[in-house]
Formats: C-alpha cells, structure tokens, sequence
C-alpha cells in the first residue's frame, strides 16, 4: 500500500509535469504557426512558378506538347528555378534554417530542465549535481540534420515526379497542357502534396505534423540525456531507467495513450511494451501527443510500493491529481 510520502511525491512529480506539458503545448502550437506559414508560402510560390511554365510550353495546331528540344531546355531551366526556391527556403543557412536552430535548442533546453526539476523533487534537493552540463549541442545538431535531410528528400522527390509527368507528356503524341495538369495534380505537384504513405495532405498539415512532434520528441531526448549524465555517467542504461506515463486528462485524450496513463516501466520496457496500436517507445509516439514521461527512481519509493510500480503497475487517480 501506498505511503503518505509515495503520494505526495507523486502528486509532486505530475504537478511538475503538468507545468512542462503546457509549456511544450505553447512551444508547439507557435511553431505550428511559423511552420504552417513558411510551408504554404512555399507551395503558393511553386504553384505559380508551375502554372507559369506550363504555358511556356510549345504546343501545335492542335495544342498538343510537341516533342521539341525547347520545351526540354525550358523544362531543365524550369527545375533549376525550383531547386533555386528550395535552397532559398528551406537551406539550413536560411532564416527558416536559424529560426529551427533557436528552437531546437528551446526544446532541448526544455528537456534538460525537466529532468533537472524531476531529480530535484524525487531526491529532495534544490540544485544539480556540481559540475553537470547537458551535452546538448550534438543531439541538437544530429536532429537537425535528419529534418533538413527529410525536406530535401521530399523536395528532390517532387522535383523527380515534375520533371517524368512533363518529359512523359512531352513524348506522349496525345499530350496536352491539361493532361499534364491532370498528372501535377494527381502527383501533388500543384495543390495538396502526397504523404509518404500516399495520403493527401496540405502544406499546413505537412508542417503541424513536424511541429507537433519533432519538437517534443527533441525534448523527450534531451530529457534521457540529461538522465543520463546525472545518473549513468553519460551512458544509456535503458533496463534501469523509469518512467512514469502521465497523459491529459481532458476531453482530447485519446483511448489508445488512456492505456499507457499511470504505468511505470523502465525505458527498454516502453520501448517494446505493445499497447496494440503499433506505437513504442516513449511519448510522443505520434503528432499531437500531449503525454508526459516523468522520471521516476526506485529508491524515491517507500519498499512497500518499489516491486509493484515499477514492474509496470498502474499508479492511482488518487496519487495521479494536481
């Protein structure tokens, strides 16, 4: 049975957590919206480019795309222009490029604190251990790298579906500017883009799906570092380290995460525990994830409660409330 002290840290920890989960849901919805932004500028700039070399197409008679070396040499100088957009936008160097490096290293920072404020509270101290400093710079610059290597995947790949459905129709003898449209359109290449799984998605939900998880999973990371450092001596210790699932408890929470709510397991269990869903690891599992990992130690515990808790058993509402 639970002691007085085993709730009141708990009640301690989810407080704690409560704070960093708004602080992270106003971290992402303004990056949802400098995103959503920069994106939908984008694609409106392509469209126009698109639609505006469409009809500079050479056509015959009978407004058929004819099979002439002009209309490859505009279509070659056509996707010079594109790849001069995307490095405009999207290079690392850019102002969207900055803007990713200052808020990357919020949310980093973000991840650090947390796991600061959860050893504070679970050890009963009120400063971290002398001398620590979170390695941060190379996971910051780790993840950045694979989501600019992710955008220029998604790039060079639209700029391949543009140059085939054009140098198709231009050898197609049947091929008009409207066929050709049909095609861009079908592609994703003039109105909503296509996902990886073949979905249609917007330029605003392309960009509310990065921010909505990208950010918090940097969190998540820097979070496991800084446990790390502080207890591993900087190594990953995934069969010893613990973590409480804490989701929002509100009208948007989803059944599937309903499940993990109040669980304890240790880092490698999360990892492969299935819930059913084929979501693993730790939160965010997906966009949108409002949940919380909350660090947790056995000898925080009274050796009453140790052996249930953290072999995965379910804290209460009780000890869960604010």
């Amino acid at each position: 049975m639970a002691t007085r002290h085993d709730d009141k840290l708990i009640t301690l920890l989810t407080k704690k957590s409560a704070k960093w989960t708004r602080a992270m849901d106003a971290t992402t919805e303004d990056a949802s919206k400098y995103m959503t932004a920069v994106f939908e500028d984008f694609q409106k700039a392509k469209r126009l480019k698109l639609l505006a070399f469409l009809d500079t197409l050479s056509l015959d008679e009978n407004g058929r795309i004819v099979n002439v070396a002009a209309n490859e040499m505009r279509l070659a100088g056509f996707i010079q222009e594109l790849q001069t957009l995307q490095i405009e936008t999207f290079d690392p160097e850019s102002s969207f490029g900055k803007w990713i490096d200052r808020q990357y290293g919020k949310a980093a920072n973000t991840g650090v604190k947390k796991a600061g404020d959860f050893y504070k509270i679970g050890e009963g101290v009120k400063t971290l251990p002398t001398g620590y400093a979170p390695p941060t710079a190379e996971l910051i610059r780790g993840v950045k790298e694979m989501l600019f290597l992710q955008i220029a995947d998604r790039n060079s790949m639209d700029l391949d579906l543009i140059r085939q459905s054009v140098m198709r129709r231009i050898l197609d003898p049947t091929g008009t500017v409207q066929s050709l449209r049909q095609d861009l359109l079908k592609t994703g290449q003039l109105e909503d883009m296509l996902d990886s799984a073949g979905r249609r998605i917007t330029a605003s939900e392309r960009a509310d799906r990065i921010a909505s998880y990208e950010f918090a999973d940097l969190t998540t990371k820097a979070e496991q570092q800084t446990v790390n450092e502080i207890y591993n001596d900087g190594e990953e210790d995934p069969e010893g380290t613990f973590y409480l699932w804490h989701q929002v408890q509100d009208d948007r929470k989803s059944e599937s995460h309903a499940k993990r709510h109040g669980k304890i397991m240790s880092q490698a269990a999360w990892e492969t525990k299935d819930f059913g869903d084929g979501q693993y690891g730790l939160a965010p599992t997906r966009p949108r994830c409002r949940c919380d990992n909350i660090l947790v130690r056995p000898e925080w515990f009274s050796p009453e409660v140790r052996e249930k808790l953290l072999a995965g058993g379910v804290v209460t509402e009780a000890q869960m409330a604010a």
